[in-house]
């Protein structure tokens, strides 16, 4: 295949040299393990492609080798400084002495070898790395479904499903005394609802990694190799997920369903009781009729009253407010009881507003008087105001 067009197709599908270093940094709990343990520690990175790993590497002071075979890339890992070789990943191994590689390296690479080359390979890398060495190793995870069957055929070059169970068992009768594999970066609904059953083929983890090494190691040192990785679950460990979560929610249904069927069993015991009380009436037909009167005759009250309440809202106009205002002035005892009667037959605010009318009234009537006498002693008083008054008054008489 064209090198160049593995570079670009890189580029399209695996994401941005910043989305791999991020997925990569998942590793620093071994990383920091290795710059504790060692002295100027030496990596080999099989399959190095752009560099993103190597760089990583350098940044915690490790001696780096990388090992490409794709003259694309080298051109890049060259121009960025990085220490490569361009070469077949067994040949170089096996330039190399024994127990000689502190850490070694091979991310998204096996996946591409045929089964008689992986197995050489694995016995070279046990054969070059130091006893209390590390290796690890990542491929694409067989055990999700959507990766297996659509996303591992997106390259080309992909020829292997790796089996993880089997893969460690390679590593182990190749001499490895440590193997652990981790299913790691899950697809993007893997925090979604459990009750879902996309996040079982969207959310589970894309990406398998072993962890291996030819010392047994305490599992402290273990805990914290794999303490940043970003563990995701497979997909039994989803489906498990997933009928927990419908079991739970059946549950959850089941209970509110009791709930609702005790409540109809109530209102069919209430409905029991009211039939059996319908059918000790001995005439249905007569109770029914005089069911229709009853209704017919509170029909004619509501309508008087309302009638009565149009009546009672007309008095509040200005000219009967005037005659009773009249009426009232002769007799307050008549206007105690009309206001009386009036509030005993419902109309309590039509009451209350004619007395208040009335109040207002008689008060404007007594700032009348008032004035009234004021202009009284004014006229009898003004000579020029009494002849004005005959004058008037004669001819007054002289039309009549």
């Amino acid at each position: 295949m064209d090198n160049q067009f593995y570079n670009a197709f890189e580029k399209k599908f695996r994401g941005s040299s910043t989305d791999i270093k991020g997925r990569l940094m998942q590793y620093s709990g071994i990383l920091n393990h290795i710059q504790s343990s060692f002295n100027n520690p030496t990596v080999l990175d099989i399959g190095s492609g752009r560099g993103e790993w190597l760089e990583i590497c350098n940044d915690f002071n490790f001696e780096t080798t990388g090992i490409e075979i794709n003259k694309s890339f080298i051109s890049i890992l060259k121009e960025k400084g990085l220490n490569v070789v361009n070469s077949d990943a067994l040949d170089h191994l096996k330039t190399l002495p024994n127990c000689s590689i502190n850490f070694i390296t091979c991310f998204h690479v096996i996946e591409h070898l045929s089964d008689a080359y992986l197995f050489e390979l694995i016995k070279e890398m046990r054969r070059v790395i130091y006893l209390n060495g590390f290796i690890i190793i990542e491929t694409p995870s067989i055990d999700n479904p959507l990766v297996s069957s659509k996303l591992f055929y997106q390259d080309f070059t992909h020829i292997n499903h790796i089996n993880p169970d089997s893969f460690a068992f390679l590593m182990e009768y190749a001499g490895f005394k440590y193997i652990e594999y981790y299913n790691i970066n899950g697809g993007p609904l893997q925090d979604g609802e459990q009750s879902k059953l996309t996040r079982v083929f969207n959310g589970i983890a894309q990406d398998v990694c072993f962890i291996a090494s030819p010392s047994i190691l305490e599992k402290n040192i273990s805990k914290n190799l794999s303490k940043e990785l970003y563990v995701a679950p497979n997909f039994l460990a989803a489906v498990c997920d997933y009928d927990y979560a419908k079991i739970d929610f059946l549950k959850k249904n089941k209970e509110e369903y009791n709930h609702i069927s005790q409540r109809i069993d109530k209102l069919e015991k209430t409905l029991s009781k009211i039939y059996k009380v319908y059918n000790m009436i001995p005439l249905k037909s007569s109770f029914i009729i005089f069911l229709r009167i009853l209704v017919s005759i509170l029909r004619s009250i509501k309508y008087i009253l309302g009638r009565c309440y149009v009546f009672f809202k007309k008095l509040l106009s200005k000219s009967i407010l005037e005659t009773m205002y009249f009426i009232f002035n002769i007799s307050p005892l008549l206007k105690n009881l009309i206001l009386q009667l009036i509030a005993d037959f419902g109309f309590k605010s039509i009451s209350s507003k004619i007395e208040s009318k009335y109040l207002q009234i008689n008060l404007t009537s007594k700032k009348s008087n008032k004035f009234n006498h004021f202009l009284d002693t004014n006229f009898y008083t003004s000579q020029s105001a009494q002849r004005l008054y005959e004058k008037i008054t004669k001819k007054g008489k002289g039309k009549l």
